[in-house]
């Protein structure tokens, strides 16, 4: 028998608002399904610092995989990432590689400093 349990932290007040459709949720639970991974429990929860933190230190805690979508974008509110670095104590920098990715992504001039933060990770 499978133990491999699954959980999937939805992270946006844009969400929570009903401005936006989550649509992660579904693709993910999907994939799970495919590859006999049982998902246990989808959150939505508020872009809130200090309720990521412990949301994912939660899931961290009771799933084999967690899963999180949202903030990761240019905007103010996006803390995803920083909030994850912060829950496991880790250094929260820029990734080359990611910043690369980004760079070639956007056309000249348009790569600006908002967009860069996404490249920006734990």
């Amino acid at each position: 028998m499978n133990n491999l349990s699954a959980g999937v932290i939805i992270i946006g007040d844009e969400i929570l608002s009903g401005r936006t459709q989550d649509t992660n949720a579904n693709f993910i639970a999907n994939e799970l399904i495919n590859v006999g991974i049982h998902l246990e429990q989808i959150r939505i929860i508020h872009d809130n610092q200090k309720t990521i933190i412990e949301t994912v230190k939660e899931f961290h805690n009771s799933y084999t995989y967690v899963f999180a979508t949202g903030g990761i974008g240019p905007t103010h509110d996006d803390i995803t990432s920083k909030s994850i670095a912060i829950a496991f104590n880790k250094k929260y920098c820029l990734h080359p590689q990611a910043f690369k990715i980004l760079k070639a992504h956007y056309p000249e001039g348009e790569f600006n400093e908002a967009r860069q933060k996404m490249a920006k990770m734990p």
